[in-house]
């Protein structure tokens, strides 16, 4: 791209980006948290206290805490138990 932008651009240390997670728990992501999330998904996969889990979800939609982050690794663990432990798609 030497010629097309400028060499401070072309040259410069990379940098990370932020992903709309906020957005996306609150959105598009919350039918499938509900789903993978519910307290019968949690208690079968017997990894995480579904009554913690139902609190974070709930105090993270009321606006009492930002549980963004915690609320999509807790689904991001059950998605990957789905895929790789129970070889579902789901």
């Amino acid at each position: 791209m030497e010629g097309l932008l400028p060499q401070s651009i072309i040259y410069r240390p990379k940098t990370g980006f932020g992903a709309p997670i906020r957005h996306w728990i609150r959105n598009e992501f919350r039918p499938r948290i509900d789903d993978a999330l519910s307290a019968p998904a949690l208690r079968a996969r017997g990894l995480f206290n579904p009554t913690a889990v139902a609190k974070l979800i709930r105090d993270d939609r009321v606006g009492r805490i930002d549980g963004a982050y915690n609320i999509f690794a807790l689904l991001c663990v059950e998605l990957w138990c789905r895929l790789f432990v129970d070889r579902t798609a789901g």
